[in-house]
């Protein structure tokens, strides 16, 4: 294929691409912003605003992925754009979402005893999610390896991010094991 016909492919593959891309770009900015609140507000200010954006990013690109009009292969036959696809993140956003509203309103009770997430969790859930977004698309075997990586690297640091000894040491250990198994 010449090259020509390869670029005009991946411009028009673009189009069907939009919530992913909207979501690596958020993971990006919302890194960036929480740095940014750190400093300026209070951490419990701070943490509401993360939750709050972090939902509006995973239902914009829920809500994306249901109106996309693109359907068929995309990037040369590397991700494939059908209705099971866009269902499956459909399901993937609407889980995100409430994983994220279901943090921000438990860990806001002040009676509880339990040590709250870092704000890092909402980025890296962000990022989770791209994964699974990339993974119901994948049909080629570097893509679907690709989004599992994504996908498993966000997990374990998810689990190893929490203050308990035991499961910051299970994320760890599992992470090494993996990495370990490949060599």
């Amino acid at each position: 294929m010449p090259l020509t016909d390869q670029l005009n492919d991946i411009i028009n593959s673009l189009g069907g691409f939009g919530p992913e891309v909207w979501l690596s770009a958020s993971f990006c900015v919302l890194l960036v912003i929480e740095l940014f609140l750190v400093r300026v507000m209070p951490l419990a200010k701070a943490r509401r605003w993360l939750a709050g954006l972090s939902v509006g990013i995973v239902v914009i690109a829920g809500a994306w992925a249901g109106l996309l009009p693109n359907r068929g292969y995309l990037f040369t036959h590397l991700l494939f754009v059908d209705n099971q696809a866009i269902f499956s993140q459909i399901v993937i956003a609407l889980s995100a979402a409430v994983v994220l509203l279901y943090e921000a309103f438990t860990t806001s009770d002040q009676f509880d005893r339990r040590p709250k997430l870092p704000l890092e969790w909402y980025s890296l859930l962000i990022a989770m999610t791209l994964g699974l977004f990339m993974m119901s698309l994948s049909v080629n075997l570097l893509s679907i390896y690709l989004s599992i990586e994504l996908v498993s690297i966000c997990s374990y640091l998810l689990t190893a991010l929490t203050a308990d000894r035991k499961a910051s040491e299970g994320g760890l250990n599992t992470c090494y094991l993996e990495r370990s198994v490949r060599r």
